[in-house]
């Protein structure tokens, strides 16, 4: 895992990832090797966070004919609460014959994931609130497609 450090192009921090992710496409390897660029920036009046992701998958097939590319945008509603706001998208470098389900498959996966992380972060809240319920908790289908 790199370190964080200040990106030369933009504002914020930038490193770079990698990792093994697990496929569950029946044409792909049961898990491959992952690149993962990262993007974070605090807005200068800290009510915003942003951050961004490109993966690249190395062992599927047309791996390197796409990116899969995830803004998250965190906006502070009050003191205690924010808005999360999720896109996904598959972004090709070259056309090829299996795009279209390349791109659906890329991004039905990315939503199981983010719909367990947000799942796993409303259960930590509601663990931690007084009343044990998170106000203005995102739904399961915030995630939106780019």
């Amino acid at each position: 895992m790199g370190q964080w450090h200040a990106a030369d192009e933009y504002d914020g921090q930038v490193r770079e990832i990698t990792f093994r992710s697990l496929c569950n496409s029946p044409m792909c390897p049961p898990d491959t090797a992952m690149t993962e660029y990262q993007h974070l920036v605090l807005l200068p009046e800290k009510k915003m966070l942003v951050f961004e992701t490109v993966q690249q998958a190395h062992d599927v097939p047309f791996g390197s004919y796409f990116e899969v590319h995830c803004r998250w945008s965190l906006e502070t509603n009050s003191e205690s609460s924010c808005r999360i706001d999720i896109k996904v998208g598959a972004h090709f470098k070259k056309w090829c014959v299996m795009q279209s389900k390349i791109k659906a498959g890329a991004i039905n996966e990315y939503k199981k994931e983010v719909e367990l992380m947000l799942e796993v972060a409303r259960s930590y809240i509601k663990s931690k609130t007084s009343g044990g319920e998170t106000e203005n908790a995102p739904s399961p289908n915030s995630i939106t497609q780019e």
